[in-house]
């Protein structure tokens, strides 16, 4: 009798474990579909994709794709993000936004270049000010488009910046408000964020110019037409400041690597929360930014490194490091002329 209560009891833990199991090999099965599901819509995106693609090519000049058409969150990823923010996942220390809080050290570092070198004009002593300073970011106005849970908003903030945070989806921005009047006491020299929920597009209408920096950060990837987008983002920046994004290449490499090993194989990453239709490729930026009055000042890849794997779990921790190849995530900064 004991015996065969044991046997239950170590029975019972396994049950998850097998039915989690079951269920990724399940997806492992259907990864040559994904693959061919994948390369199809690029050639043959969604209706809505060519249709908004077709009204930014007809735009000439320099507000080529800052037309009135709300360029925002794909519909088919919307009830992900707006489930990512009920379940509390933005904070949750093993959830799913682990791997981009990670991504802190090389975003801050690359918007500190922006502010303090190419703003400022801080050429020789950035990197000294951005290493020693409490609050590098001290007296800058910058703009997180894309704002989420707040993750690189509160830690702007705490480098001392004006931050405002935008985003289109109410629950993700009552999960940065919460977390960060939960966290958060009064500390000289830094200034609570602002939160925003509203779309970009009518946001331009009464914050445009107002930036020393705009960050639109792994945002790109999830909309609807990313260079009309990018082309908003644009707008919000002053004359002499910069824009920073940082995004998914589509390429080869992002399908196999980003879409299939991290979210398909390991399952690291959520199934179907990068789209290769979506993602959009250096040239495309530059060729926004270059219309909108801006000159690229940097061009940087991004890879994703595994610092320790649980696959049984499927949680990671990750570690980002820069790099000269841009076929995965890459960054670009780009400065706005001063007229």
């Amino acid at each position: 009798m004991i015996k065969q209560t044991l046997r239950i009891a170590m029975a019972v833990p396994m049950v998850p474990l097998m039915l989690s199991m079951f269920s990724r090999w399940i997806i492992w099965m259907t990864i040559p579909l994904r693959i061919v599901w994948e390369l199809y819509q690029c050639l043959y995106p969604p209706s809505e994709i060519v249709e908004e693609t077709k009204q930014q090519n007809g735009k000439n000049g320099h507000h080529v794709a800052a037309n009135e058409k709300d360029h925002s969150v794909a519909k088919e990823q919307a009830q992900f993000w707006k489930e990512t923010a009920e379940q509390d996942q933005w904070w949750s220390p093993n959830g799913i936004m682990t791997a981009l809080k990670r991504f802190n050290t090389v975003r801050l570092r690359l918007i500190a270049e922006s502010y303090l070198k190419h703003t400022l004009g801080l050429e020789a002593t950035w990197e000294d000010s951005f290493r020693l300073d409490a609050l590098p970011l001290s007296g800058a106005r910058i703009c997180d488009v894309g704002s989420g849970g707040g993750i690189l908003t509160e830690a702007l903030a705490k480098s001392g910046a004006t931050v405002v945070g935008i985003d289109i989806m109410a629950p993700a921005i009552g999960a940065a408000k919460r977390h960060w009047n939960e966290t958060h006491d009064q500390q000289e020299g830094v200034i609570a964020p602002e939160y925003v929920c509203q779309s970009l597009a009518s946001y331009v209408e009464e914050a445009s110019g107002r930036f020393d920096v705009v960050v639109c950060s792994e945002v790109l990837e999830h909309v609807n037409n990313p260079r009309a987008f990018a082309a908003l983002c644009c707008k919000l920046v002053r004359p002499g400041g910069c824009v920073v994004f940082t995004t998914v290449n589509r390429t080869i490499y992002s399908l196999l690597f980003c879409m299939i090993l991290f979210e398909d194989v390991l399952g690291i990453l959520p199934r179907w929360v990068h789209r290769l239709y979506l993602c959009v490729k250096p040239e495309e930026i530059r060729e926004v930014t270059d219309k909108m009055n801006f000159k690229t000042v940097k061009t940087e890849g991004n890879l994703w490194m595994p610092l320790s794997l649980n696959i049984l779990n499927n949680t990671a921790k990750m570690n980002y490091v820069p790099h000269w190849f841009t076929g995965l995530g890459y960054s670009v900064i780009a400065k706005r002329g001063e007229s």
